[in-house]
């Protein structure tokens, strides 16, 4: 006992107590804060687990739909997502069911189609300058003048066939009663023994005559159809590589045949323009302006009288004076002398068509553009060149495209130039002001190709996004809208009965599409790669034309879209086609740096 150590406690009793009374505080406030802690934890968890898109245009929709602002100051998308899992924290349940969650998600599509669908309907007016109303008033008079015109034509062509209708039910019924009469009298004859035989053999030859004259009828019918397009389906059965010439050192990229098939020019991927005369086939002239790829070229088809004979004689004499420069080397200092007065009368040639030009366009100021326009040209370099075929440089350059121009085309009228670029919109020119007069957004992707309406009251463009858009230019505003193809659309053409548009995809298919039922006519499994390429017959659309990427060009009847002929010539890529307006020739241009003439 004496030997332990006995230590007795100094702390008085009350201090002891308190000790004890504030660390139990300290130790139920620090579980406190745990609980805080995993509870804020656990919130952020279940956060964190709350779907939300991943586009910030349909975040913003969101944030709007919950009545958020839809960005802030600085805001970058990454925390405008995190801001908008915050507000649908707030105005859900956490712990709701997958019921639950499920008809939440549902009435939050609902809200959010809503306001998509009142976004849209609501109409942003801009008012215009009095330029672009005088247009609009202009392309209505010309549109009603042509669309009576057609629709006249149409029905004149209906009356024909109704007359034709009428014609071979009179035969038929004709044909029916002396058929009819010749087995009564067949029926007296023979005797009554045989009367059930008789009557057996007589409904099985009136079955197959009748079955025949039906035959006949629908023969007749599909006859008077094909009557107007007898001669252009032979015309193509007989289409044959007639010519391959060599063009440019790299991709040949467009092609337009003249007014009066007398003249081709070829676009290509070195820049240059180059004029060929289809009677010989030889280069007339070179035009080297653009600085980037060449993309389209169209003729001015209104002025159909071009003039190639200058250019001929110019051709002729550097000819000429080629042979003379390769006998220099052999003949004496005259013949020198004599080569270079040739070189000065082809120089006084290209200087008497520069002067012409110059009196022409001082002798009508007005009219200017027009009178002395043969063709346009669009490039990758954003602009659009208005030609004449005799200068060496554009009597006018286009400026306004924001990305490579892909497209150019002239309006029915003359008066107007149509454009499409990589800038997502498209634009209209006038031709005698050179100022642009109306530009038109609405793809969401860049616009491959653009085509008017042989009326020229509408436009179709089309793209990257699938998108076959048509355009009405007397209100401006898009009436219709064909979603059909998978892939983007690189080809349009207009057929001229005025109611059927084809599309080409780089899904390979063609589509008709009928703007009288809005919808679908026809789809065509055309090729086995991208469709370049689409023109219909330019006088009554009688058949299509389509090239491809698999290296082919084909042909299609339009009345009932089978296959007429298949063309095979080209090593590589088939880039633009062109049909002549006498419907004589085709030609096509390729990556296989050649240009070929279909005969």
């Amino acid at each position: 006992m004496n030997n332990q150590l006995i230590y007795e406690s100094r702390v008085p009793i009350g201090e002891e107590n308190e000790d004890l009374t504030s660390s139990s505080e300290e130790d139920s406030e620090e579980e406190r804060h745990k609980q805080e802690l995993l509870r804020k934890i656990h919130l952020q968890q279940k956060i964190d687990r709350i779907a939300i898109p991943t586009a910030d245009i349909d975040v913003q929709r969101e944030l709007r739909a919950l009545g958020e602002p839809i960005c802030l100051f600085g805001e970058i998308p990454l925390q405008r997502r995190s801001r908008l899992r915050q507000a649908l924290s707030k105005v859900i349940d956490l712990d709701e069911t997958e019921e639950q969650k499920k008809q939440r998600l549902e009435l939050h599509k609902q809200k959010l189609r809503n306001l998509r669908e009142q976004h849209l309907k609501k109409i942003y007016l801009i008012e215009g300058p009095s330029e672009l109303r005088d247009f609009r008033i202009k392309i209505a008079k010309f549109s009603l003048q042509r669309a009576t015109k057609r629709i006249k034509q149409e029905k004149e062509n209906y009356r024909k066939y109704l007359a034709q209708i009428k014609e071979n039910e009179e035969e038929k019924e004709r044909r029916y009663e002396e058929e009819k009469n010749k087995g009564i009298k067949i029926k007296i004859e023979k005797d009554k023994q045989k009367e059930t035989e008789t009557k057996t053999k007589m409904v099985t030859e009136t079955e197959t005559k009748t079955n025949q004259l039906n035959d006949d009828y629908r023969k007749k019918q599909i006859t008077f159809l094909q009557k107007q397009i007898s001669n252009s389906i032979n015309k193509v059965n007989n289409f044959e590589l007639d010519q391959s010439i060599h063009g440019e050192p790299r991709t040949l990229s467009c092609v337009s045949i003249s007014p009066d098939s007398q003249g081709v020019l070829i676009g290509s991927w070195s820049n240059n323009i180059q004029l060929w005369s289809t009677e010989k086939w030889e280069v007339l002239k070179t035009y080297k302006w653009h600085q980037d790829f060449v993309s389209d070229v169209k003729f001015y088809s209104h002025n159909q009288n071009i003039d190639f004979a200058p250019l001929v004689d110019l051709h002729e004499k550097k000819k000429k004076k080629q042979k003379q420069r390769q006998l220099q080397s052999k003949e004496s200092q005259e013949e020198d002398e004599f080569s270079n007065e040739e070189d000065s009368e082809s120089s006084d040639i290209e200087m008497k068509i520069e002067n012409n030009n110059q009196t022409d366009q001082e002798n009508n100021e007005e009219d200017e553009t027009l009178n002395n326009l043969h063709f346009a040209s669009c490039s990758m370099d954003d602009t659009i060149a208005l030609w004449n075929i005799n200068k060496k440089n554009p009597i006018s350059c286009l400026k306004g495209h924001e990305n490579r121009v892909v497209k150019v085309n002239f309006h029915p009228s003359g008066l107007w130039l149509g454009s499409c670029s990589f800038d997502h919109s498209w634009k209209l020119w006038d031709l005698n002001t050179q100022q642009c007069i109306y530009t038109q957004y609405g793809h969401r992707h860049e616009i491959y190709n653009l085509v008017f309406h042989p009326d020229g009251s509408l436009t179709s463009s089309a793209g990257e996004d699938g998108l076959v858009v048509i355009w009405d230019l007397r209100i401006g505003r898009s009436i219709l809208q064909f979603n059909g193809h998978t892939q983007k659309v690189t080809a349009l053409d207009f057929s001229p009965n005025g109611f059927h548009i084809a599309s080409g995809s780089k899904d390979s298919s063609i589509k008709i599409w009928d703007l009288r039922k809005k919808n679908t006519l026809y789809t065509i499994p055309a090729h086995s790669s991208l469709v370049s390429s689409l023109q219909f017959e330019k006088k009554n659309g009688n058949y299509l034309v389509s090239s491809s990427f698999d290296n082919t060009i084909k042909i299609w009847a339009s009345h009932n879209w089978s296959l007429l002929s298949n063309l095979k010539g080209h090593s590589g890529r088939i880039t633009d086609i062109d049909v002549a307006n006498n419907s004589k020739f085709i030609i096509s241009t390729s990556s296989d740096r050649t240009f070929k003439y279909w005969l």
